[in-house]
């Protein structure tokens, strides 16, 4: 019988493989960029497509194409299937004048032909272009049965540009029956094993729970990511603006543990679930309603209430406060709700809390990774929302079901508690609670710490973020469990907490320490430099994977098995359960808000990353000498304290041997003994470092100038004070190494010029530099009474001035990262026509075809020179004769020869410019656009970015 079993469940995994790989996933063959242009196509005029050669060619010629040798290319396909196929061809670009027409053959029978729109018929693109689209054809089985291949030819007109091809063969009805019903059965069998054998009930009760708590926790997760970006347009997306995000969310958190504790232990177990699952409803109500919230009313209607911090803060927590307490109160009703004996209380605590934040990780991976820059951000919310749904319903039906009993009384006897009286919560739990609460000071003072060096080391990766919130949370959830089941063993249950949080701080240092070195050898950075690289991040996730792994996970599992230390110590009485999980939660997360703001906004503003290191590290060297102090009297053994005393003078070491923050940012930036001006506060890190032909200043880990000013960055604004008649007043946004900003000042009409940075320490080196000596314009600039220099979200603040500006130009910055869709949206744009006088002009560098696009979409008049566009309400009075004839005047010439600008070589790249005008009546069709919500070009491992 059992030999019978399992051959059936190995034919169910046949045909469930054999379903998704006919009707589900098909084949697909991609393009290959060897398979193109002259000397492939001069040796070939058929290409054969099957298992031995999986690549179809990127580009296929025409008979109109001279370099092909003008014959009808082909691709033949050996399908796998011998059924009825349904194919889907992905096609990238065509000639722009002379588009092919695509014939579909199976054998000799036609299938079906169709004319390629017209391409923009460029001569260098890449696979992944962006504006891609299909072309679907059915080919009948009767031609698979009989073994015909499939013939794409190009029949007329010149070439075509492919992706990919997919085929597909739907499985017959029989078999997704069959599948459908086999693994039906197998549900029914576990549940009915699960049902039949000892605590059954509660087994199935449990194993349903830790599922629809991870799905719980999933969501939290999304929601925090994509709301703190939605928030963010509001409220600023400066350092500031994100620690008061942050702490209303984690505020929120506490108040609804508070409140969850205090009313579970008044709860029978039922009425504890179904009010869970009606909390699950609230949030994802709350969810699909959060775009109008936070998008249509906050960031559109009350946006100009966001110029003070105070209010900013009391609109946020008050937007959050609903759905954060929701999301609080669920830890303590289930924990009251699933504890029937109060000795199992820290494990399935631990148990509850530890499958939440694991399925938090896999919400803040799958949401940054993927979900976000696939879908957008409102589609990403929604799937959120359907899995709270999904969680209220598992809830209520376990209720309905009769896995949940009324109330189980079982060991209500309270156990034996230093200091407890009846009615008051013991002393011990107060001392626990501090405890909590400087552990999660630690925990988010170390995640601040990370979350930079990150940032920093992968050059403003939009993913390094949620790389490194999921890697610590699926480690603080690993811990969680370990600590969970192994929680029953401890004795000591003080010394064992203090020694972890010792144990975190010293290998977050020494992790960080070995980073560092390895940053100083030549060879070792040349790698990981290169390696952790932000356009080669899709090759190189391995490596920035296990760097992050490296940093972060091993202390995020101590942190984690830390939480049912703690309830192993506090929960003795099962009548207030939910009531200690809450006070727990709380002080933890004050300690969570009170490192945010101090480390954050006090500790990286005044002293820098290193200090913050250091501070760390103290704190537990700290709480490790009250260890030993706490334990003289009380006969604490040799070896405890041996053990406790080395891991305080290790601590104490580290905090005179870590780093400065100079050295720490000059090795992870520039490598080895470079040479760099380094300074840092809590809006980020800015170098400026020294190279044989020039130095580059890097903003957190990214080069965004050089000096002397590099000639991409004079060309992007050499433009406005020339072309415009009187350019009276400009904006920009992004000082950078101020190349851009030096250029708008070049015409004597400019009255005022706005210029705002949101890493402050940018003004701080520079203004270093041109102390030191330096010249090369920075002076000039820093001089300049024209120049008003501000500090913030420039986006923010095109918001809420009332002014109206002759010139608009963001620093140039790529599109790819993090926060660069802030600034490559049609919203933006949209705004920076309504900041423009009507005769105004917008400067904006498009370094991909998505953003040119986004760009013409806002303006009516366009001129587009190279990658830069300069866009109007109006007709542009745009001449380069006139350009250049300005340029070699005198005061111009002499103007940017003091900022150490080669003019010749500016001449040379203004004559060889090519320049296109776009009117509303000679624009091309506008396909991918970038928007606030769902900024393509940013997550470009998701969405392709084809670059200019």
């Amino acid at each position: 019988m059992k030999f019978l079993k399992i051959s059936l469940f190995f034919l169910l995994c046949w045909l469930t493989y054999h379903v998704a790989h006919r009707d589900i996933l098909g084949v697909s063959y991609r393009a290959s960029d060897k398979m193109t242009h002259d000397q492939f196509w001069k040796e070939k005029v058929v290409v054969e497509v099957g298992p031995e050669q999986p690549f179809i060619p990127m580009q296929l010629p025409g008979v109109l194409d001279n370099w092909a040798g003008s014959a009808q290319s082909e691709i033949r396909i050996i399908p796998p299937f011998r059924d009825s196929i349904e194919a889907t061809l992905t096609i990238l670009d065509s000639h722009e004048q002379k588009p092919p027409l695509l014939a579909v053959y199976a054998g000799e029978t036609l299938i079906k032909s169709f004319q390629v729109r017209k391409g923009s018929g460029r001569a260098k693109w890449k696979l992944k272009g962006v504006h891609r689209y299909t072309e679907k054809f059915t080919v009948p089985a009767q031609y698979m049965a009989e073994g015909f291949p499939i013939v794409i030819r190009n029949e007329k007109g010149s070439w075509v540009a492919l992706h990919k091809i997919n085929l597909r063969s739907p499985a017959p009805i029989w078999m997704w029956a069959h599948v459908i019903a086999g693994w039906g059965a197998v549900l029914l069998n576990i549940f009915y094993l699960l049902w039949r054998g000892p605590n059954a009930k509660e087994k199935t009760l449990l194993a349903s729970l830790y599922a629809v708590f991870a799905l719980s926790g999933f969501s939290a997760l999304v929601y925090q990511v994509a709301w703190q970006r939605m928030i963010g347009l509001f409220s600023g997306s400066d350092s500031v603006s994100s620690a008061i995000v942050v702490g209303a969310f984690l505020l929120g958190i506490g108040a609804g543990s508070l409140l969850g504790g205090w009313i579970a232990d008044r709860l029978a177990n039922r009425t504890a679930f179904i009010i869970f699952g009606f909390l699950e409803f609230g949030t994802a109500w709350f969810a699909l309603s959060s775009k109008t919230i936070y998008y249509d009313l906050m960031f559109e209607k009350l946006i100009p209430l966001s110029s003070n911090y105070g209010v900013i803060f009391i609109i946020v927590f008050a937007s959050l406060l609903l759905p954060t307490t929701l999301m609080g109160m669920s830890l303590p009703l289930l924990s009251k709700a699933t504890t029937s004996d109060i000795t199992l209380a820290p494990g399935r605590i631990g148990a509850l809390y530890g499958v939440n934040t694991f399925g938090a990780g896999i919400g803040a991976l799958a949401a940054g990774l993927y979900l976000i820059g696939t879908y957008g951000y409102v589609d990403t919310i929604r799937l959120a929302a359907a899995l709270n749904i999904f969680a209220g319903l598992t809830a209520l039906f376990l209720v309905a079901a009769r896995l949940v009993s009324p109330d189980s009384r079982l060991n209500d006897q309270a156990l034996p508690l230093a200091g407890a009286e009846p009615g008051k919560t013991p002393w011990l739990v107060w001392r626990w609670c501090f405890l909590a609460l400087a552990s999660g000071f630690i925990s988010i003072s170390l995640e601040m710490i990370w979350f930079r060096c990150l940032g920093l080391l992968t050059h403003s990766s939009p993913y390094s973020f949620s790389l490194a919130l999921g890697v610590f949370l699926l480690g603080d959830a690993a811990g969680i469990i370990i600590g969970a089941k192994v929680s029953d063993r401890v004795k000591d249950t003080g010394r064992l907490f203090v020694l972890m949080q010792g144990a975190v701080a010293i290998y977050a240092l020494a992790a960080l320490w070995v980073v560092y070195v390895g940053y100083g050898d030549d060879d070792y950075f040349a790698y990981l430099n290169n390696k952790t690289h932000l356009r080669l991040v899709a090759e190189n996730l391995t490596v920035i994977g296990l760097l992050s792994f490296f940093i972060i996970l091993p202390p995020a599992v101590i942190m984690g098995m830390s939480f049912p230390v703690i309830h192993k110590a506090v929960q003795n009485d099962r009548a207030v359960v939910g009531r200690r999980v809450g006070l727990i939660q709380i002080s933890n997360i004050f300690g969570n808000v009170a490192g945010s703001i101090v480390t954050g906004l006090f500790i990286f503003r005044v002293w820098g990353t290193s200090t913050a290191v250091k501070i760390t590290a103290a704190v537990a060297c700290v709480l490790l000498i009250t260890l030993i102090l706490w334990r003289k009297k009380g006969g604490d053994t040799r070896p405890h304290k041996r053990m406790t005393s080395a891991l305080a003078a290790v601590a104490l070491a580290w905090v005179f041997l870590f780093p400065s923050s100079g050295d720490l940012w000059s090795r992870f930036v520039a490598g080895g003994d470079a040479q760099c001006s380094v300074e840092e506060d809590h809006t980020g890190v800015t170098a400026l470092c020294h190279d044989r032909a020039h130095m580059t200043l890097y903003n957190n880990g990214k080069d965004q100038g050089y000096l002397p000013f590099s000639n991409r960055h004079i060309f992007n604004s050499v433009f406005g004070p020339i072309v415009h008649p009187n350019p009276e007043k400009m904006l920009i946004i992004g000082v950078g190494g101020g190349g851009q900003a030096y250029t708008l000042g070049l015409n004597p009409a400019t009255q005022k010029i706005r210029a705002v940075e949101i890493v402050h320490p940018v003004y701080d080196v520079l203004r270093g530099f041109a102390a030191s000596g330096g010249r090369m314009g920075i002076d000039r600039l820093l001089a300049d009474k024209r120049y008003d220099f501000g500090t913030g979200d420039g986006r923010r603040e095109l918001f809420l001035t009332s002014e109206k500006y002759d010139i608009i130009q963001p620093d140039a910055i790529t599109a790819v990262e993090a926060q660069s869709g802030l600034l490559y949206s049609v919203e933006f744009f949209t705004q920076v026509r309504e900041t423009l006088e009507d005769d105004g002009l917008a400067l904006q560098w498009v370094p991909t075809e998505r953003a040119s696009m986004t760009f013409l979409s806002v303006f009516p008049y366009v001129v587009q020179v190279n990658s830069l566009m300069i866009g109007s309400k109006m007709p542009i009075p745009f001449s380069m004769p006139d350009i250049l004839a300005r340029i070699e005047q005198p005061q111009t010439r002499n103007y940017l020869k003091a900022g150490h600008v080669d003019v010749a070589a500016l001449v040379e790249t203004l004559r060889s410019a090519q320049v296109k005008f776009f009117t509303p009546d000679s624009k091309p069709a506008i396909s991918s656009v970038n928007t606030d919500l769902f900024p393509k070009d940013e997550f470009f491992l998701n969405t392709p970015v084809e670059e200019e």
